[in-house]
């Protein structure tokens, strides 16, 4: 299964630069010297409005907003990648990618240049080795995720995707190296490791730091594919954060079928360290020139018990369906239904012997989501 999330190569423009450093090289009469270099001009806008009904917290009445919200399937995004080749089939690539909110004109993350990923490539046929800024490998995004293709909204559309309900590490690695090998067609092994997340803390032991494993197979019909991730803290009082995530989808002709998985361990949910279980199950099927998109999702938080002598409990259930229309090879029309669930800790009302997250955290997990919207790739 072809995604369309990861690595955003479906649709660019590309012009070519002289390769100075080629001419000098051949001039210089050495052998293997690299060819003029490509670079693609490529990214996606992306904007819709949504519609949030919240159902009443505590006996606090529903609420109802709208608004427009860009980024939902895919983030707003400008890229450039460019590779030259070696010679020996060996070539150079780099990939720069900044993401922007379109409804207003302002960076995803101020003050940070190509926030996404920014990365020095070296490859071959069999093997790619990078180094710099990087998503991680189960962030549904960029050059080295695998983990996209897991679920059928591609983690776009919030909780359709999977957000709150299947963990994410969260974060674009700094001083980041990553390693990926093809060994046999269709089979893809990868590891990254960050030397430090954050750049502004002294100190080796003091940044927090991202080491993940992965693999994924692909062939006509069948996807199947794992990744681990682990977070280290930065703090000597902290366990580390351990995501495990694994998924398998099947085209049965014309319905694919997904199955999911996750685990996690110490990581922070509603603003509590817990372990879970997350479980999907969910389908896509061509219709009327689009597809059909649909899953329903289960969080199993396990029980934690606070200071106070309560639990934190939190579950929660997610059914989720839509539709995507491409009415040209760059533009697709869109539209989802998200409803949630959220119970114990999560619970719309307060439960006796819990503690309970937040009114806002509560509210977000007991609420329907409608978002109609276009995304353009260029």
């Amino acid at each position: 299964m072809l995604s369309l999330r990861s690595g955003m190569k479906m649709h660019s423009s590309h012009f070519r630069i002289p390769a100075v450093t080629a001419a000098v090289l051949l001039a210089s009469g050495i052998s293997g010297a690299a060819s003029a270099a490509n670079v693609e001009l490529y990214g996606s806008i992306d904007n819709g409005l949504r519609v949030t009904a919240a159902r009443g917290i505590d006996g606090a009445s529903s609420q109802t907003t709208v608004g427009m919200e860009s980024g939902q399937w895919f983030p707003n995004l400008i890229g450039l990648k460019g590779s030259e080749s070696l010679g020996n089939g060996y070539s150079v690539a780099f990939s720069l990618e900044n993401r922007f909110n379109s409804d207003s004109r302002t960076f995803l993350e101020e003050g940070r240049l190509f926030d996404n990923q920014a990365l020095l490539m070296v490859n071959t046929e069999k093997w790619t080795v990078a180094a710099g800024r990087m998503e991680g490998l189960s962030s549904t995004m960029g050059e080295f995720d695998l983990m996209c293709p897991m679920e059928p909204f591609e983690g776009g559309w919030a909780e359709a995707g999977g957000g709150n309900v299947f963990a994410n590490i969260g974060l674009s690695a700094n001083n980041a190296v990553a390693a990926r090998v093809r060994p046999i067609a269709g089979l893809t092994v990868t590891g990254a490791y960050s030397l430090g997340v954050e750049t502004e803390k002294p100190g080796f032991s003091a940044k927090r730091h991202y080491a993940a494993i992965g693999s994924s197979y692909q062939n006509d019909r069948l996807w199947a594919g794992f990744t681990y991730e682990v977070l280290t803290k930065g703090d000597a009082a902290s366990k580390n954060d351990h995501v495990f995530k694994a998924g398998v989808n099947y085209d049965f002709g014309p319905v694919r079928a997904f199955i999911a998985y996750s685990y996690t361990k110490n990581h922070t949910w509603w603003g509590v360290n817990s372990d879970s279980n997350s479980y999907m199950l969910g389908f896509t099927a061509p219709a009327a020139g689009g597809l059909i998109r649909t899953s329903v999702q289960y969080f199993d938080g396990k029980s934690v018990k606070l200071a106070d002598g309560t639990d934190f409990n939190a579950d929660r259930t997610v059914a989720s369906i839509g539709y995507t229309y491409p009415v040209s090879k760059r533009t697709t029309l869109w539209g989802v239904y998200s409803y949630s669930h959220g119970s114990k800790s999560l619970n719309r009302n307060s439960k006796s012997g819990y503690t309970m997250a937040s009114t806002e955290e509560r509210a977000e997990a007991n609420r329907s989501l409608v978002s109609l919207g276009v995304t353009h790739f260029f």
